[in-house]
This record gives C-alpha cells, sequence and structure tokens, in this order.
C-alpha cells in the first residue's frame, strides 16, 4: 500500500529530473538555429542566443521551483 501511495510522487520526482535536460536541448538547439543564420546583426544574433538561453532557465526553473517543491508536497488524503 505505501508503494502504491508513492507512486505519484516517483513520477514527479522522474519528471523534475528530466526537465533540466529538457532546458539544455532547447538551449543547445536554439545556438544551433543562430549559428546556421550568422549573417544578423549582433543585435538579433543576441535576441537569438538570449532565447536560447531562455530554455535552459524554463528547464531548471520548472524543475527545482515548480515540479520538485510538488513532489515534497504532503498528499492529500483522508
Amino acid at each position: 500500500m505505501k508503494e502504491e501511495e508513492l507512486h505519484s510522487a516517483h513520477a514527479r520526482q522522474s519528471m523534475a529530473d528530466a526537465l533540466p535536460a529538457l532546458g539544455i536541448v532547447a538551449a543547445v538547439r536554439g545556438v544551433i538555429k543562430t549559428m546556421a543564420s550568422i549573417d544578423p546583426p549582433p543585435a538579433i544574433l543576441g535576441r537569438m542566443i538570449g532565447s536560447a538561453l531562455v530554455g535552459t532557465f524554463l528547464g531548471v526553473f520548472l524543475s527545482y521551483g515548480l515540479v520538485g517543491p510538488f513532489r515534497r508536497a504532503p498528499q492529500g488524503r483522508d
């Protein structure tokens, strides 16, 4: 019975563990896209690199700031 109670917590922890990697993949994809179009002026390139880094930020924030804390939240059982 205890294993069933912890099943959703384990699923949330797995998702929290995967989110930073997903953010890194988004950043790498953004940098590849930026390098493919290296001709624009620096202001546009900076914006493209910044948007690539937002992927990393979102992955880390969602993992440690949102999903991870919910994993540790008490279950609402009566």
